[in-house]
């Protein structure tokens, strides 16, 4: 069972839909405006809102959208809507989890419930310090897949403090370990997802603890657990069956430190793609380069490949190789064993006695950056500052001081679709107090961006200055040559295929408003562009 808001402002569809959802078994909230969802975001905490775009001005429906995120970061959101454009391109468009042309078909509506698990069976525990005893289910197909949503949280716990960082946490089936996962306070208790892989028909338990040794000496509070088995005929089975087992890097034990906090899979030409977000890096990008060029301070890497028609599989392998996997697995699940300071991958073993997470991989058709599946779960952003002041990797604003970055909130993060042609890019900022500009590549010309697609920059900006303070937005074009040998392209272009959008974090070091910005043509390298900025 879940509890799902519809909003609708047509009364017939409205009704339709809670009947339908509460057929199912689903606990639903209706809504026939704007004010009316807001009200009930509080008092009604869902976990998925499916609601119509135009209620009834789009405008209304992009604003919802908007606030929801704001009030509910962890909430799902799902849109309906008869004139798509009214979305296409806009920065809302990410925040949604899907959005549906109208007229969509019940059953197609459901599928995408489904990903949630909101269609399987719930098996709650009662909600306490600790829960006393294991949780029952039952696996009815030998050869299904089960996955299990926790809900569960480490109170008092805080990334950015030592001795109170947050609590390891063991997943027992039959008491036997399978699997593990981080319990962060910044996550404010949002479900923890893993795949716990075949099991026998019949039925089983699955409890959860703390791992003392990893932990800080916090509490464990799991609330609710919920079981979902996914038989071969489920669409997501192949996703689901192939993902991979990640086992922590050996230095990161006991540190707090570079720790896996989501995992997404994209379908590429037949071939599901792994990705793993992990908190930070210790080698590789240094921090202040990560937020020039990524816009982030987390590591986000490909892991793994497979194409299951074929069975062909890539993993990446030091020094960002890409070469086929050739360790052990369980069932089709290929165990990957973090091997350098920057995340990448070695192939592996049964992890007797090490950390093994299986984190049930969320599917991610990107339409924008990879940072877009972070912009869903914007407490990651949390927990990878709180990482970088509790390793002293900050700085005071305006001060120079090796590789560290001042505080996250300060930076201006652009997104946008970069279309350079022998040469790179770098974002400049104009506030409306006149005087400096600032600038994305602080001056380094490694840090002017080459690839194309979407890619994120960030610009350190003063403290305290909000998204409304931005004047203006400059594009910089330049030509980024070997350095050394002075060898390479001497001429280059730069545009932007499509509109973009800027961003800040809050308070809570979540994005806080969007704001688009959009700029046509090309320019050659040495030329300053002006992006318009959109209301």
């Amino acid at each position: 069972m879940a509890r799902i808001l519809v909003v609708d402002d047509d009364a017939e569809q409205l009704n339709l839909r809670r009947m339908i959802l509460e057929r199912r078994g689903h606990d639903v909230a209706v809504a026939g405006n704007r004010a009316g969802a807001l009200a009930l975001l509080g008092e009604f905490n869902p976990r998925c809102v499916l609601m119509d775009l135009r209620l009834p001005t789009a405008g209304e429906g992009l604003a919802l959208i908007r606030e929801i995120k704001a009030a509910s970061p962890e909430a799902e959101i799902y849109v309906l809507s008869g004139w798509p454009q009214d979305i296409e391109g806009r920065s809302e468009q990410s925040m949604a989890t899907e959005v549906f042309t109208k007229p969509v078909k019940t059953e197609r509506l459901l599928r995408a419930l489904a990903r949630l698990g909101a269609l399987a069976a719930a098996f709650l525990l009662t909600a306490g310090a600790y829960a006393a005893g294991p949780v029952k289910f039952k696996v009815s197909g030998a050869g299904s897949e089960v996955v299990a949503s926790i809900s569960i949280a480490a109170p008092g716990a805080d990334w950015g403090q030592k001795g109170r960082e947050g609590v390891l946490a063991r997943i027992l089936v039959n008491g036997k370990p399978r699997g593990h996962a981080w319990v962060f306070g910044e996550a404010r208790g949002a479900p923890v997802n893993v795949f716990l892989g075949r099991l026998p028909a019949g039925e089983h338990t699955l409890s959860v603890e703390p791992v003392k040794s990893e932990s800080a000496n916090l509490p464990l509070a799991t609330q609710a657990v919920q079981v979902t088995e996914i038989p071969p005929s489920d669409p997501r089975y192949q996703a689901v069956a192939n993902a991979p087992v990640i086992i922590a890097r050996a230095d990161t034990l006991g540190r707090f430190s570079d720790v896996p906090m989501l995992a997404y899979y994209e379908q590429v030409q037949g071939a599901l793609r792994y990705t793993v977000i992990f908190s930070n890096e210790d080698g590789g990008t240094s921090t202040r380069d990560l937020m020039a060029r990524w816009g982030r301070t987390t590591d986000i890497e490909f892991v793994y490949q497979i194409t299951p028609a074929t069975g062909a599989t890539l993993i990446q392998a030091k020094g960002h190789k890409e070469i086929p996997y050739s360790g052990a697995y369980e069932g089709k699940h290929p165990f990957l064993e973090v091997s350098t300071l920057n995340n990448m991958v070695a192939p592996g073993n049964a992890p007797a006695g090490k950390l093994d997470f299986r984190l049930l991989p969320e599917p991610a058709a990107l339409t924008g950056s990879r940072e877009t599946v972070m912009d869903r779960h914007g407490w990651t952003y949390a927990v990878a500052s709180k990482e970088l002041a509790r390793e002293d990797k900050l700085r005071k604003f305006g001060e120079a001081n090796g590789e560290n970055i001042s505080d996250p909130r300060n930076y201006l993060v652009a997104e946008l679709n970069s279309a350079p042609e022998s040469a790179g890019v770098q974002v400049i900022v104009k506030l409306k107090s006149g005087g400096v500009r600032y600038a994305s590549a602080r001056g380094m010309v490694e840090n002017y961006v080459t690839r194309p697609g979407w890619i994120r920059l960030a610009t350190e900006l003063p403290p305290g200055t909000r998204i409304e303070d931005i004047a203006g937005l400059l594009l910089d074009c330049v030509v980024t040559p070997d350095t050394k040998e002075r060898k390479g392209a001497r001429d280059g272009s730069c545009g932007l295929d499509g509109p973009g959008r800027l961003m800040m974090m809050g308070p809570d070091y979540a994005p806080a408003r969007w704001r688009a910005f959009r700029a046509q043509g090309r320019w050659l390298n040495g030329t300053l562009a002006e992006l318009e900025l959109l209301p």
